[in-house]
């Protein structure tokens, strides 16, 4: 007589919208890598099923023995939604992800067990004390992982048909040694930055290789580690994939280790280049990181070895202005960058920003929602939190225009010999779902009085 499996189900949550309805998307930009590797965690008694809300809503009828999902903050009160509906059905409910660990009484609320930390040595504990009756509440890491050894994603889990992009999520290092006062990652990760063993990270590669080319190293600073890199970026040379990663835009002032990256298939940069000021830059403690002196040398030098540079920019900081809003905005317009994604400066709980916000009374709202990077949750010193909305989708629109994007764009970086049809393709899928979807979430959260 065979023994019955138990039955795990992985939530990724969406986002609730302005109306309280959850977002729903027929395509998402990138598969995401946390619920995949959670699955590699998970022993093989147990059948695992990952559900993207957004792609495929949650009913709240989906069978399962247990229910776990993932938290970021602008998804935490539709994660709490799901979480309130399991557990009147009598389904046990755990709770993980950076909101969770930065917001534990909260979120411990919503949860039959919440994880604290990293999953890597307490996972198997949790889903042993769910299946014997013995969940605790709290569960919290006592440290951080080697990140040697780690458990191979299931990607096969998650189906490819319903993402824009061509890039698979890999992992080689994490935490970031930079302190950024808006930033949650040394808040979870303290000032560690560790990396994997550069076989193991491979290892990985080449089973993304079996069905695409095209990485994404998801890792919050990949070449802190100069060394480390080198390594790396050595290593891949023999692969033949094309890759991007998120890295300061200073990493370009080593044009050696540039021209190594580029060697060894260097896409896309993904920059926080955040904004021009020196002032509104120190202000979070990120002078020391950006300079915006050198921005146009260093753009200048990533496009000189193909590499296509994705910035994130981010206005509303405390001392903004009109005028300094508008002079982020003629950089935006004037600089060789293909893409930007504009944020405003959001205070997310766990910060030092957020902290000194709540200490000023200065936020606007805690409503996780609205915590999207769109929408004004805090009363900046100089300018009203309606005024600096409207400059806001007002500069969405400048840069997203067309003739804007050529400017921008034209001409090209040159694609590498050897891979110029397909890095043109994947490069074409990137850039239009960093523009279509960019422009279309724009038009359907602009507020109306805009």
């Amino acid at each position: 007589m065979s023994v019955a499996r138990s039955r795990l189900l992985l939530i990724e949550p969406t986002r609730l919208l302005a109306n309280g309805m959850p977002a729903r998307l027929n395509r998402e930009g990138m598969r995401t890598l946390t619920l995949p590797y959670l699955a590699g965690l998970t022993p093989p008694e147990w059948d695992i099923a990952i559900q993207i809300d957004a792609l495929a809503p949650v009913s709240g009828l989906e069978p399962a023995d247990v229910v776990a999902l993932s938290v970021l903050t602008q998804r935490a009160p539709r994660a709490y939604q799901i979480a309130d509906h399991f557990r009147s059905r009598g389904t046990p409910v755990i709770l993980g992800g950076a909101h969770v660990t930065l917001n534990p009484d909260e979120a411990a609320a919503h949860a039959d067990a919440i994880v604290l930390g990293e999953a890597e040595d307490l996972w198997r504990q949790v889903l042993a004390d769910a299946t014997g009756g013995g969940l605790q509440p709290r569960y919290r890491a006592a440290g951080f992982h080697s990140l040697q050894n780690l458990a191979a994603p299931r990607f096969d889990l998650i189906g490819n048909n319903r993402y824009y992009t061509l890039l698979r999520p890999v992992q080689t290092t994490r935490g970031c040694p930079h302190r950024c006062d808006f930033c949650t990652v040394t808040q979870i990760y303290g000032k560690s930055y560790r990396h994997r063993p550069v076989a193991e990270v491979l290892e990985d590669v080449r089973a993304i290789r079996r069905t695409s080319r095209y990485i994404f190293f998801v890792d919050d600073n990949l070449a802190a580690d100069k060394q480390y890199a080198r390594a790396l970026f050595e290593a891949l040379i023999p692969l033949d994939v094309s890759w991007s990663a998120q890295l300061n835009l200073e990493f370009a002032a080593d044009e050696e280790l540039l021209r190594l990256a580029a060697r060894s298939g260097f896409q896309m940069a993904v920059c926080g280049i955040e904004n021009v000021s020196e002032e509104n830059l120190a202000a979070v403690n990120k002078s020391c990181v950006n300079h915006p002196s050198r921005y146009r040398e260093l753009i200048g030098r990533y496009r000189r070895h193909s590499v296509i540079v994705l910035a994130g920019m981010i206005i509303g900081f405390e001392n903004d202005t009109e005028q300094s809003i508008a002079e982020n905005v003629r950089f935006m317009l004037a600089e060789k960058i293909p893409m930007i994604s504009l944020y405003l400066l959001t205070p997310f709980p766990g910060t030092p920003l957020f902290q000194r916000l709540r200490a000023e009374d200065r936020l606007l709202t805690t409503d996780w929602s609205r915590y999207d990077s769109y929408t004004c949750v805090y009363r900046p010193k100089n300018i009203s939190p309606e005024r600096l909305t409207q400059l806001y989708w007002e500069a969405c629109r400048k840069i997203t225009t067309l003739p804007a994007i050529a400017r921008r764009f034209l001409p090209p970086p040159l694609p590498r010999r050897g891979s110029l049809i397909p890095d043109f393709l994947a490069t074409s899928l990137v850039f239009t779902n960093n523009l279509v979807l960019f422009r279309k979430d724009a038009r359907r959260q602009m507020p109306p009085r805009v």
